[in-house]
């Protein structure tokens, strides 16, 4: 399948060169993706499994009150959706490191979302994940972790700590009682998974699909992690 491409932004940040693709496709109109220091990171005909990750990760939340939701990274805002989607959904915080990928968000990739970022329940807050984690006194029933392709294919060398042991610990202590927190990976990690399970009672790893314009299917993985199984 030919495609046609074009960069639609480009910008130069602390962390690096993220740029902004768009995609036409014959049969599908208009995609875009996202390269982050020239490692592919996300596209929008590649959102359902992050769409996934946090509706399996509510299914596995007890209760009806209202849920407080944290998810790191923003992305195309398809994980934003997802949550927004269960009615037990109270506030959504998103802690989301570059300012570009929320501008992109409130933008040219809104109708992706359905401009879920103006929803009232939606939380903003421009920070690294790993140093939000560990100084917030909030809690939360899910924390959704999506700011690179996993543990093994990070977009930059930082973020090796998200998934270290010591964001693990932090992140259990943010959770409520029951709470569980969800890893969107492009490939399994036995190291990870071993890591996961030090600090959670209840691990498991689930394979989830999308579909690229040439057709073929990709398959990713989601870590969840439950604080206290019920």
């Amino acid at each position: 399948m030919e495609l046609t491409r074009q960069i639609l932004d480009r910008r130069r940040t602390e962390n690096g060169e993220i740029v902004l693709w768009e995609v036409l496709l014959p049969d599908r109109g208009r995609e875009y993706e996202i390269v982050f220091n020239g490692i592919f990171l996300m596209a929008s005909y590649c959102g359902h499994s992050s769409e996934v990750l946090v509706e399996q990760a509510l299914q596995r939340c007890p209760g009806v009150r209202p849920l407080p939701v944290l998810i790191g990274g923003l992305g195309m805002g398809y994980s934003v959706r997802a949550a927004l989607a269960d009615e037990r959904v109270g506030e959504v915080t998103v802690i989301e490191i570059e300012e570009v990928v929320v501008e992109w968000n409130r933008g040219v990739l809104a109708p992706l979302h359905g401009e879920a970022l103006a929803d009232r329940r939606v939380r903003l807050v421009r920070d690294d994940f790993c140093a939000f984690i560990a100084t917030t006194p909030d809690r939360y029933d899910v924390i959704a972790l999506d700011i690179d392709n996993g543990p093994t294919w990070l977009v930059r060398p930082a973020n090796e700590r998200a998934y270290g042991e010591e964001t693990l610990r932090h992140v259990r202590t943010r959770l409520t009682p029951a709470g569980v927190f969800a890893v969107w990976a492009y490939e399994e990690d036995v190291a990870f998974a071993a890591r996961l399970q030090r600090w959670f009672p209840h691990v498991t790893v689930h394979p989830s699909t999308d579909v690229n314009p040439t057709g073929k299917v990709l398959t990713c993985f989601i870590y969840l992690a439950v604080k206290r199984p019920g």
